[in-house]
């Protein structure tokens, strides 16, 4: 099992050594999921006790399995927001950067990946972190 704090940190760090499109792709991909697991982590743990929880591990009360959803995270951001936490709204704005950023370097192989789209990820995620944490 590897802690997403660390896999943040290992994503960063291949993130900075990233030489060719390849290398830059791969390293889009992990930093990515690694603050997809993070914000997962951080906002069931500040939804815990509420009455509409976020999930992020398990299965939920009614015993259907939480899915781990793209979606389902920017929206449990959207509803912490509705919940007067200003910066849920934020932090999916953010999140949907991110996704697309990523999903161009996973799917959109017929147009390059440059350096400048592995830096603008690289930015949100700078961005997106100390916000999840202080949300």
């Amino acid at each position: 099992m590897v802690p997403a704090q660390q896999a943040l940190s290992r994503a960063f760090a291949l993130a900075a050594v990233a030489g060719d499109e390849y290398e830059r792709r791969i390293a889009a991909h992990a930093l990515y999921y690694a603050l997809f697991h993070c914000a997962g982590e951080a906002l069931a743990a500040k939804t815990a006790g509420r009455p509409r929880p976020f999930y992020w591990r398990g299965r939920y009360p009614d015993g259907r399995r939480v899915l781990k959803a793209h979606a389902a995270l920017q929206n449990g951001w959207r509803r912490y927001r509705n919940a007067n936490e200003k910066d849920g709204g934020r932090i999916r704005r953010l999140f949907s950067d991110a996704h697309k950023i990523r999903k161009a370097a996973d799917y959109d192989l017929d147009r390059d990946f440059t350096g400048a789209d592995l830096n603008r990820l690289t930015a949100i995620a700078n961005r997106l972190i100390p916000v999840i944490d202080a949300a």
